[in-house]
């Protein structure tokens, strides 16, 4: 470990570079990255709770595979206003199942891999995902969010 680096009292997405002067905490963290890695997610998620978290490529499979939570998705596009009018009701979604299902939208036209292996083509597209799989899917926003909670109420435990 480099002499320069930084102490740190708690762990950050750059755990792997910090230096705590205990050798023995370090080499705890290296073997425990896996755990280490859900805590930082978990942490991240709570900062967003009950408020829909903007994911990307790069964040996804980070914060929704691997989530210890059903994760509710929304792909969208800027341009659609069935979109646009759906965001106060995806918060409401949000606050309605705070701590017990994260809520995640996507942009597609900034996500074009993610959109393609989830073959989204219309706006927009929901993704229920539990254990990184995909439980139910459907395309098109209701009016109010009641049809929503009773289709993410057949799949949380």
């Amino acid at each position: 470990v480099a002499n320069d680096c930084e102490k740190f009292s708690d762990l950050t997405a750059g755990f792997g570079v910090g230096h705590n002067g205990d050798k023995t905490k370090m080499n705890e963290i290296y073997r425990n990255k896996a755990k280490y890695e859900a805590d930082i997610r978990e942490r991240e998620w709570d900062q967003y709770s009950g408020v829909p978290l903007e994911l990307d490529d790069a964040r996804f499979d980070k914060m929704v595979r691997n989530s210890t939570l059903p994760v509710l998705v929304e792909f969208y596009v800027t341009w659609c206003p069935y979109c646009n009018r759906f965001v106060p009701i995806l918060g409401e979604i949000a606050k309605d199942f705070e701590k017990k299902v994260r809520v995640a939208t996507i942009d597609k036209e900034k996500n074009e891999s993610l959109a393609k292996e989830y073959d989204v083509k219309k706006f927009p597209s929901f993704f229920l995902m539990r254990d990184g799989k995909v439980v139910d899917s459907w395309t098109g926003a209701y009016k109010t969010k009641t049809p929503v909670i009773d289709r993410v109420k057949k799949h949380i435990k």
